[in-house]
């Protein structure tokens, strides 16, 4: 990972957005202090891959991969502080790390031969391996994930429309992670 960061600037604003993160959990005397610093790493990695963004091609595929995920990753973790205390917050990040997390697929999907053919293909075969490893697990997830969703709604204060609108998507989100699931399964593709 670290060559790629040193190569590609925005992977290590958003490394080092994500590891402000996780100082501003573990050191609980200076959340805000850290929590402003991983948004202005994040902004400036933002930044950095706009200006950047070409296209996809042997040297940026690696770079771009990694960054999507870590960017994915970071609006996961806020999406999980975001639960704590605010659930109507929790949905709508929670929606946006899902759609970064589709356009992470879409940056996979679009350059697997790149990504095959590059320095970290061990890793990808080793993740291909655990993926069909681990599908009934990764149901299992689903499952939990969407029990969590229907709680976490049936606590919120929202009015029945919303609260409506809400389970119906949650549900849809099942119904994803369930034919996700067995997509996977059934391809004979070596692609994601």
């Amino acid at each position: 990972i670290m060559p790629v960061a040193l190569s590609a600037p925005y992977v290590m604003y958003q490394m080092l957005a994500l590891s402000a993160l996780h100082l501003s959990h573990t050191r609980t005397a200076q959340t805000i202090q850290y929590r402003e610093e991983a948004t202005f790493l994040q902004t400036k990695a933002l930044s950095l891959f706009n200006d950047s963004w070409a296209e996809i091609t042997t040297e940026s595929c690696v770079p771009i991969l990694l960054f999507s995920s870590l960017l994915s990753l970071h609006n996961l973790e806020e999406a999980v502080t975001a639960s704590e205390t605010d659930v109507g917050g929790f949905l709508n990040r929670f929606v946006t790390y899902l759609n970064l997390h589709r356009g992470v697929r879409v940056v996979i999907s679009q350059s697997w031969q790149l990504l095959s053919q590059s320095n970290i293909t061990f890793i990808l075969d080793r993740a291909e391996r655990d993926l069909h490893a681990t599908s009934v697990q990764s149901q299992e997830q689903a499952i939990f994930i969407t029990d969590r969703l229907h709680g976490l709604l049936r606590d919120a204060d929202m009015g029945p429309e919303a609260e409506q609108a809400c389970c119906e998507a949650v549900e849809t989100l099942q119904l994803v992670y369930q034919s996700e699931s067995s997509t996977d399964g059934s391809s004979s593709e070596k692609a994601p």
